[in-house]
């Protein structure tokens, strides 16, 4: 299993986002497929920098990691290659976050 990232414009706003997505690839033969396996989520590209968005982002994909049977591994590399493109919040931040909300 593996994380593909894929960048799409959105037509109305013409503003980037980003898809996170798991995928399967298979071989037979000569021949390679992916098989879809869970949506993530998706950020648009200009709220990454954006704490409370990406709290809700990660809230989002780490609950859907949770629903899948991944390896730690697996499950470790999603999340750093993911972390990579949008980076995770820290404690502080959460805590933040958390403090708003009250």
């Amino acid at each position: 299993m593996y994380l593909r990232l894929k960048k799409r414009t959105l037509k109305k706003t013409s503003t980037g986002s980003i898809d996170a997505v798991i995928l399967e690839s298979k071989r037979q033969g000569r021949i390679t497929s992916q098989r879809f396996i869970c949506y993530l989520g998706s950020i648009k590209e200009s709220l990454i920098g954006a704490v409370v968005h990406r709290i809700l982002f990660w809230d989002k994909v780490l609950k859907k990691l949770d629903s899948l049977s991944l390896s730690i591994e697996s499950r470790h590399q999603i999340e750093e290659m993911l972390s990579q493109r949008i980076p995770r919040p820290t404690d502080e931040e959460r805590v933040w976050y958390r403090e708003r909300r009250a």
